[in-house]
């Protein structure tokens, strides 16, 4: 859901009104300490985002947790589980069923093993309690829970995607659902302590201070690293098979999609369903016997549809890497984070 694609109606602009001054009375709750909020003993890292659909936040999930994991850090990840059935709290294996505890979660997990514990929770303060009580780890990595205040945290980072355009353009607009905005990002931004630029191949990242605002800003590179069969493991390349198809059900699968073709790809065509929409084995068959031509599918998907494929060179997994722009980004970047750990949680 990207805002350049909404339409701005009036009627969508009243119900935005009326959507913030929700948003504006929900956070006053919590800024006058209104509502509760649980502080836990071991720092938070909260990873999220102003607007709704696709902005790279699964990625940087994985690449800070490995950041941490190369620091001496324990992380743990605590997601919602979207998509999935369970409420939580509860530990996510990487042979667990993705309708039951989400498609990212499960992600997640196959990426790390047990390298990192990945737990999923509705109310992500009894997830927090638990990772607490079982001693899983020393530092929370927070998927998607800049606007889900009832957990405290030690800093918040919003990942904003700047792939051609700038950081001031990107944080424009309007709010839901007129817009693609959840909160006022001038109000959003006050409570962020870094911005996450992130930007795809060919695109220069924003870097430096937002003006009027003590934010330091990351960029961070993501590209598409491996198109890899999920039976064979063996890699596509466009010289061996130019064409292909897209599988997804994603925030913002344009951007999938040009990513593909920048590789040097031909889409034939694409089936593009709700973020963490399921995707059952009848659906999967019906798109896959259209054509002999090989599905790509991303990460958050290929959980999904790993059992539904048979042989290889029926579908391929497009893996995503993620850096930061510089080593100076990289030691500039540690610095920030051990800061944050060393003062440890604070109230949100």
């Amino acid at each position: 859901m990207r805002g350049e694609l909404i339409q701005r109606t009036p009627i969508r602009l009243l119900l935005s009104k009326l959507y913030g001054g929700v948003t504006t009375l929900r956070n006053y709750g919590y800024d006058r300490h209104l509502l509760e909020t649980y502080q836990p003993r071991i720092p938070v890292l909260s990873v999220g985002n102003l607007t709704v659909g696709g902005t790279g936040k699964s990625p940087f999930v994985q690449f800070l947790a490995q950041f941490l994991l190369n620091s001496g850090r324990r992380p743990v990840i605590l997601s919602r589980g979207y998509g999935g059935l369970q409420r939580g709290p509860r530990l996510v294996s990487a042979e667990d069923d993705p309708r039951e505890v989400g498609d990212e979660t499960v992600m997640h997990a196959q990426r790390f093993g047990e390298r990192v514990p990945v737990v999923i929770a509705r109310e992500r303060a009894r997830g927090a309690m638990l990772v607490e009580e079982r001693g899983w780890g020393d530092v929370i990595v927070l998927d998607d829970g800049f606007q889900h205040r009832a957990l405290a945290r030690s800093c918040d980072l919003i990942v904003v995607d700047t792939s051609g355009r700038s950081l001031d353009d990107a944080l424009r607009g309007d709010l839901l659902p007129a817009g693609p905005f959840r909160e006022q990002p001038a109000a959003g931004l006050r409570r962020a302590h870094g911005i996450i630029a992130l930007t795809r191949p060919g695109v220069e990242a924003q870097t430096g201070a937002l003006p009027d605002l003590d934010l330091p800003v990351f960029g961070f590179q993501l590209r598409i690293s491996d198109i890899r069969d999920i039976r064979s493991g063996t890699t596509l390349r466009p010289a061996q098979q130019p064409r292909v198809r897209l599988l997804a059900a994603i925030g913002n699968p344009g951007q999938f999609q040009r990513s593909v073709e920048s590789m040097g790809f031909s889409v034939e065509t694409s089936l593009f369903l709700p973020d963490h929409a399921p995707i059952s084995c009848a659906e999967w068959d019906q798109f896959f016997r259209r054509s002999e031509t090989p599905v790509i599918v991303t990460a958050k998907d290929a959980v999904k549809v790993r059992p539904y494929v048979r042989e290889p060179n029926q579908a391929f997994v497009a893996l995503l890497e993620g850096e930061l722009d510089s080593p100076g980004d990289h030691d500039r970047f540690a610095a920030f984070l051990n800061d944050h750990l060393v003062d440890g949680v604070r109230g949100s």
